[in-house]
């Protein structure tokens, strides 16, 4: 809990009206949830206006209001506090609630993987964290209000699709450790180009004098040219732990098979010493994210064999790699939540090398905010899948044209107008054995299609 007073304070307020005594039970930004005894904080964006549900949030119960605009017609008894802007002051506010509290927090970063980073890593820890897809200027704050304060660490998940909200999001949750993915061509239409994604988020690692350790991607591209080999970063990388297939790697991954009957048999060196361990998690780019996991659960003083356990008992995060079994006797890989670039082409790779006793369908759409590297992606993404074992290429979606038309191995490929038309098409040629993958940018919502072939 905390009162006016601390949020007059911490959010560099003004008290216009009501009692700087009145204790604030909780926060919320929407009059649709519960108001009683909470501060509501009125944000605006460029579709809404919390400003206008003010007097809806007072009727709802709420204490206090927190507005960087003049309200007018308030009840005199509910606290009125005025920022420049609600946003920042909210952020403001849960970095106070961090410290206040004591909570550290661990967070995950990086172009693809990172919710299934931190749920594994919530998963073995049992920290508090990200719940849903909260990983922005508002989630976050929202996040760590939610936050008991008996928590000790949390795990968080910082996303962005604009330059400086890593930024920002390093200066509300000061993690003292960090996990960086990868660095890729997601969110690349808000950054100018892969440079743009990099400066943006290894600026999760900058002016964060709580930082105490980072684990990393060894195998980024990106970050071979701009980060391991560049002077100016040298005063973090005592601080660094390398994570890859890399000889130079900290945690080294050795070996990953992927098979529907064993899932993913994970071999990898840790500082020399060398572990295996089994996941449900399939592919490389899972296994990747699994080794940097390990590395930090010990960190924090977990043994082996607890981690290696519950390892083992992790399932996919919801259309993240997720694996059925169909009653008609083929098999779905549902990894349609969202994909960018490097998420595609390792989706597709492990795919490829999967065993089945049938035909391999692979159902593709859209990847969103590319900018002015869409048509170039996309047709890269199509020369990678001529490469691949995989018998039929389904595809929905303007741009998906450009990747179909660039499969010239003399695989079935073809694009088609409407999710109905794919059901059609799937439910009328999947068979026993067959396996099917689906991946596509959230936007594209395949989950409609894969309701519909397994209806």
């Amino acid at each position: 809990m905390m009162n006016v007073k601390e949020i007059v304070n911490f959010s560099k307020g003004r008290l216009i009206q009501g009692s700087e005594d009145t204790i604030i039970s909780g926060i919320t930004t929407d009059t649709r949830e519960s108001c009683e005894g909470k501060l509501f904080i009125a944000l605006e964006g460029s579709n809404f206006d919390g400003h206008n549900f003010a007097k809806s949030a007072y009727d709802k119960g709420a204490v206090a209001i927190l507005t960087h605009k003049i309200l007018q017609d308030l009840p005199s008894n509910i606290a009125v506090i005025n920022v420049e802007d609600t946003l920042t002051a909210m952020g403001m506010l849960a970095n106070h609630w961090l410290i206040k509290n004591g909570i550290d927090v661990v967070a995950v970063v990086g172009s693809a993987g990172k919710t299934t980073t931190k749920e594994l890593l919530r998963f073995i820890t049992c920290f508090s964290g990200t719940d849903k897809n909260y990983n922005n200027l508002v989630g976050v704050p929202l996040t760590i209000f939610s936050l008991s304060p008996k928590s000790n660490k949390a795990v968080i998940e910082l996303g962005s699709n604009a330059p400086k909200e890593i930024e920002k999001l390093r200066d509300i949750t000061t993690p003292e450790y960090v996990i960086i993915t990868n660095i890729g061509y997601g969110h690349v239409e808000g950054f100018g180009g892969i440079e743009g994604v990099f400066y943006e988020k290894i600026s999760i690692l900058e002016n964060n004098s709580d930082l105490k350790k980072f684990y990393i991607n060894a195998d980024s591209d990106i970050l071979n040219r701009k980060f391991f080999s560049d002077s100016r970063y040298d005063y973090l990388k005592d601080k660094m732990v390398k994570f890859g297939i890399s000889e130079d790697a900290d945690i080294r991954l050795l070996k990953t098979e992927s098979s529907l009957s064993d899932g993913n048999v994970i071999d990898f060196l840790f500082y020399g010493k060398r572990y295996t361990v089994k996941a449900k998690l399939l592919g490389k780019h899972n296994a990747l994210n699994i080794i940097a996991v390990f590395g930090i659960a010990k960190e924090f003083g977990f043994d082996d064999a607890f981690i290696t356990e519950k390892i083992s008992e992790f399932k996919p995060v919801n259309m993240r790699g997720e694996v059925s079994s169909n009653s008609k006797g083929f098999i779905v890989i549902n990894d349609c939540y969202n994909a960018n670039f490097e998420s595609f082409t390792e989706s597709v790779d492990f795919y490829s090398n999967l065993e089945c006793s049938g035909k391999k369908y692979l159902v593709i759409g859209d990847m969103f905010e590319l900018g002015n590297m869409s048509d170039e992606l996309h047709i890269r993404l199509g020369k990678f899948i001529s490469q691949k074992n995989i018998d039929c290429i389904l595809g929905l979606g303007k741009m998906i044209l450009f990747t179909i038309n660039s499969i010239n191995s003399g695989k079935f490929s073809k694009v088609f107008e409407t999710k109905d038309e794919i059901i059609k098409f799937l439910n009328s040629n999947l068979q026993k054995g067959d396996l099917v993958l689906f991946k596509a940018s959230r936007g594209m919502k395949f989950e409609e299609i894969v309701r519909g072939i397994e209806e």
